[in-house]
């Protein structure tokens, strides 16, 4: 049954980070005058503020600590996952949606009617780390409820 439970926080740290995001993006005007599908796409879009990929897999690890210890093979793992998701948020696919903007720009200036290539943002540290803290609240507030 703990299964069930981590990922029933790994999917709360993600629900919660995407709805905030929705939120902040919608207080933006983004949502203003879209259509539903175009709404969806928005509350699943991966980069900014704040990270669901880094809210989803604290969420987990923080369940597994509580629930596991932090000396048990569970939390080891998903430490050495979390590390990787929030090392590759960070730097990887930062890097690549910042490449992808160039490449439209030159794309735009070459030739204009070209398809552009999809942007697929990560994040900085301040949206990582506000994607943590909804993790460990949801971890935490998982184990709480369910213990």
């Amino acid at each position: 049954m703990n299964g069930l439970k981590i990922i029933l926080a790994y999917f709360l740290g993600w629900l919660v980070a995407q709805t905030t995001k929705y939120v902040l993006l919608s207080f933006g005007g983004e949502a203003k005058g879209k259509s539903f599908k175009e709404k969806i796409k928005l509350f699943t879009k991966s980069g900014g503020m704040p990270s669901g990929h880094t809210g989803s897999i604290v969420g987990a690890t923080t369940y597994a600590a509580f629930s596991y210890g932090v000396e048990s093979p569970v939390f080891g793992i998903l430490v050495c996952f979390t590390a990787t998701v929030i090392y590759d948020a960070i730097n990887v696919r930062y890097a690549v949606g910042e490449q992808g903007k160039k490449m439209n720009k030159i794309i735009k200036a070459i030739k204009p009617d070209d398809e552009l290539v999809k942007i697929v943002e990560g994040h900085t540290v301040v949206q990582v780390l506000v994607g943590a803290l909804i993790g460990v609240a949801m971890g935490g507030l998982v184990y709480l409820i369910m213990k």
